[in-house]
């Protein structure tokens, strides 16, 4: 063997060595200096329970005659009928949402008070009311009004006589009746308002400088138009034979 060829042999296994340990020295301060004033971001698991709302898949009922909805679970039964009162000039309608042997009942026509047994405070259509126990499963609920209007809408209950489903369906309902909303008033053509001026349906109107006109109808609910031009719907009151002089409220902005 060469002479010279045994520390060439030991250079390069020096110079393997030195750049092994300055390699291995650097991924060590990679892996252990962390800048603590920007940590690395972390991605954690989140193992808090997601709250679901159950109403947020419930069927929706909406009323043409009250212009109202509200939700209910696929499990409810609905019923509708309509009921006569002698004391009314109009006939109203009543929507019963059954279920386990309870009923929840809407209606426009309230019926004489009660003497509760207990009651409690609960807020429909963001109008706090309270609710009365006539019995320990039966009841009724003050009735709340429509907004800008003198139409009030009446709720009824009865619970199962089964103690066990007695405060379920009780929850149920109040459920139920958290979701009940007021519907916003429909928009027709001005022909369609006049028509349904002259058809005995309208108690009061409401006209804007901007020629916004709003028909107050006798269920409560209220339709949107824009007149030609000023005044326009005060000329067509004039001309309205079904329009009774003294009871018909006529309003501007």
């Amino acid at each position: 063997m060469q002479k010279g060829f045994v520390p060439l042999v030991f250079i390069l296994i020096i110079s393997v060595l030195s750049v092994g340990i300055v390699g291995g020295v650097w991924y060590y301060k990679s892996l252990t200096n962390i800048d603590l004033t920007h940590p690395p971001e972390v991605k954690r698991q989140n193992n808090d329970s997601v709250v679901v709302n159950e109403t947020d898949n419930w069927k929706v009922y909406k009323s043409q005659e009250y212009n109202f909805e509200i939700k209910y679970p696929p499990t409810v039964n609905i019923k509708e009928e309509e009921i006569v009162d002698p004391g009314q000039i109009y006939n109203k309608s009543h929507v019963y949402f059954e279920i386990d042997g309870g009923r929840l009942e809407i209606y426009g026509v309230c019926g004489r008070g009660i003497q509760p047994i207990k009651n409690k405070e609960i807020t429909i259509a963001d109008q706090k009311t309270i609710k009365f126990y006539e019995t320990e499963d039966k009841g009724a609920i003050k009735a709340i009004n429509r907004p800008n209007s003198d139409e009030s809408i009446c709720f009824g209950f009865t619970l199962p006589s089964n103690p066990k489903k007695t405060e379920e369906v009780d929850k149920l309902f109040d459920q139920m009746l958290s979701t009940f909303k007021f519907l916003e008033g429909k928009t027709v053509s001005w022909e369609e308002a006049v028509r349904i001026l002259n058809s005995g349906q309208v108690t009061g109107t409401f006209q804007t400088h901007a020629l916004d006109v709003i028909l107050y109808l006798k269920d409560g609910s209220e339709t949107k138009t824009k007149e030609p031009r000023i005044d326009e719907i005060h000329r067509e009151i004039e001309k309205c034979s079904v329009c009774k002089k003294g009871e018909f409220m006529i309003s501007t902005e």
